[in-house]
Order: C-alpha cells, then sequence, then structure tokens
C-alpha cells in the first residue's frame, strides 16, 4: 500500500478502536446484509464473554428513514470475520484495516507517564486517515481526559503530537492563543492578580482561575481542554511547565500554575 492511500475510517469507544460493519461490507465489496449474517454466525459460535466485548450491536437509519442494524467490531472481531474474506483485492484491505487500528492504538493506548512518539511513517499513515477518523481520535482522548483527571498529562502530549504530526507545515499560533494572552492582560488591567510570580521574566497563571476570571469579567468563556491542547503551541510566550507549583508571594499559599515566559524574557 502506498502512503497516499486512504485507510478505513474507525471510531473509538471508551479507548478502543472499532470498526463499522457497514464500512467493511463497502471496503469489501459485500453485501452489509451478509456480512451482518456472517457476523451473527461468529456471535452464535464465539464464548458469551468474547461476543460482549468484541461485537457491539447498533442501528443506523437508511435513506429511506428505515431503522436497520449494524454492528461495530474491535481488533480481534475484524479478525475472526476477515478470515473468510478472500482474494487479492480483500487482502489489500485487511491490511490497510490492520494498520489503521495500529495507528489508532498508538494514539489511545499509549501507556500513561511515558512520551508519546510517533514515527515518520506513522505520522503519514496519520495524515492520510480520513479526517473523521482523525476527529475521532481528539474526541476520545478528550472523553478519557474529562472522565479520569489523571490521564491529562497523557491527553495534552497525545493532542499536541497528533495535532503536529497531521499539520502539513508547522502550524501558525492558534488563534485561542492568541485571545488568551489578550482576555490576560486586560484582566491584569482591570486589577485581578493572576500572575504568581515576581520574576518579570515569567508568568504563572492558574488556569481555572484564569477562566473565572474572564467569565466574571464578560470577557468570554475559555474551555480548559481546548486551552491545554493550544497553549503549549503559542509562540510569543512560550510554555516553560504545567502545573508548577508556585507561592503566592501575598498569602504564602501554593497554587499550581502554568509556566509561561514573557516576550524577550
Amino acid at each position: 500500500m502506498t502512503t497516499t492511500e486512504l485507510l478505513p475510517a474507525l471510531r473509538a469507544v471508551e479507548g478502543v478502536p472499532k470498526a463499522s460493519s457497514l464500512d467493511i461490507a463497502a471496503n469489501f465489496g459485500k453485501r452489509h446484509d451478509n456480512v451482518l449474517r456472517d457476523i451473527r454466525l461468529l456471535i452464535d459460535e464465539c464464548p458469551a464473554d468474547f461476543t460482549a466485548l468484541n461485537f457491539e450491536a447498533s442501528e443506523y437509519q437508511d435513506a429511506t428513514g428505515r431503522t436497520i442494524a449494524k454492528y461495530d467490531l474491535t481488533r480481534d472481531a475484524f479478525t475472526l470475520l476477515a478470515m473468510g474474506f478472500t482474494g487479492k483485492a480483500a487482502l489489500e484491505w485487511k491490511l490497510k484495516y490492520i494498520e489503521a487500528f495500529n495507528a489508532m492504538e498508538k494514539a489511545l493506548l499509549q501507556g500513561y507517564g511515558s512520551p508519546l512518539e510517533i514515527t515518520g511513517g506513522q505520522k503519514e499513515t496519520l495524515r492520510n486517515m480520513p479526517e473523521a477518523t482523525r476527529r475521532v481520535l481528539f474526541k476520545e482522548l478528550a472523553n478519557v481526559a474529562r472522565s479520569r483527571p489523571e490521564a491529562m498529562r497523557d491527553y495534552l502530549d497525545m493532542a499536541t503530537v497528533l495535532y503536529l504530526a497531521t499539520s502539513p507545515k508547522a502550524p501558525e499560533e492558534p488563534g485561542l492563543v492568541t485571545v488568551f494572552w489578550q482576555t490576560f492582560d486586560e484582566l491584569e488591567a482591570l486589577g485581578y492578580k493572576l500572575n504568581y510570580t515576581i520574576d518579570p521574566t515569567m508568568i504563572a497563571v492558574n488556569l481555572p482561575q484564569f477562566i473565572a476570571a474572564a467569565h466574571g469579567a464578560g470577557l468570554g468563556l475559555f474551555d480548559r481542554l481546548e486551552m491545554c491542547t493550544l497553549l503549549p503551541l503559542g509562540t510569543e510566550r512560550k510554555l516553560l511547565a504545567k502545573n508548577r507549583a508556585m507561592r503566592d508571594p501575598d498569602t504564602g499559599k501554593t497554587v499550581k500554575c502554568w509556566l509561561f515566559q514573557r516576550e524577550g524574557g
């Protein structure tokens, strides 16, 4: 397979990549009802605990408005199903699905506490994924971070690497970063205490406090996950550290802050 070919679209459920029976039927040139028949035969023959984990039944509406059954399959379920597909074209699609599962699992299942490393070949795989599949990756990573706060650092690392890996060129400073710093400067001018360092070359800001202050001052509602994803990409005030414990010079209390370098600092 060449790197210019698109990989099949997958979706993720609670961190597990899954392939739709509809897409499988279309890609392998089969009728969907025949694929459903093969899936149901596998469900009848496999242990109940295996089928419960690997075959997810759902529904969709066709062009006429009818509600029709479909299944979402894990890698293991897809492997069992695809064993019965033969021919050169089928082999090519099997390889594409394997590569798609590998790429998504690389992004979603990276071990906590270790950096996400993506090789040049894997970056090409991510770039060649359908846009919908890449969006699924970001959405699923965000869902994991919301439900599991301990995974927040991993979400930020993965989302940043995926953003950079799938960008055809070095990204410009995202618009939200510019708005963030404009709002920060405006809040400080209004008398809000948001900087927890006395070092004139640094800025230490507590993100939840910033969000509350901006909302209270009528300057907009900022999404924390979006900020956490894009602020590390800023170029004017570069991020130096996340969740650094800073001592409030006025109260002596410890505040968790993101630490940035001022322009020219």
